[in-house]
């Protein structure tokens, strides 16, 4: 399993900023996605893998938004629950190679085994960057 590729890590939100993109940068690549509830589906689909639910500042809005700090994966992606806010409320641009990677398939998001050491195992060896 592949979990090398991330969305959502903004330097906005973690306490470990080094070389983290700014979620002012997505901003400005907006997008309206035809496909915008297959994406928020696939999304939301994710193994949740990290996290709970909780409020978090919205650096757009100013405001209290309460997405919480979930962390999900699908076997190759990692995404953040902030992600799924701004893509839902700000449409925020995805790495074309997610979208990518949705379309090949089918906007259906892969079911992963929770049992899988391989997830935890990565996690536990390589993801400690990404929060």
């Amino acid at each position: 399993m592949d979990l090398s590729h991330s969305f959502g890590f903004w330097k906005e939100f973690y306490s470990n900023t080094y070389k983290r993109p700014s979620i002012f940068n997505d901003i400005k690549n907006t997008l309206i996605y035809e496909e915008k509830d297959k994406i928020l589906l696939y999304l939301k689909s994710g193994l949740p893998i990290v996290g709970g639910r909780g409020t978090v500042f919205c650096p757009i809005h100013l405001n209290a938004i309460n997405s919480g700090s979930e962390v999900y994966v699908d076997g190759l992606w990692f995404w953040t629950g902030e992600a799924i806010h701004y893509i839902e409320n700000h449409d925020i641009a995805i790495p074309a190679s997610l979208l990518a990677h949705m379309k090949k398939h089918q906007f259906i998001c892969t079911k992963i085994d929770e049992k899988d050491d391989t997830i935890w195992t990565f996690l536990y060896e390589k993801s400690f960057n990404l929060l």
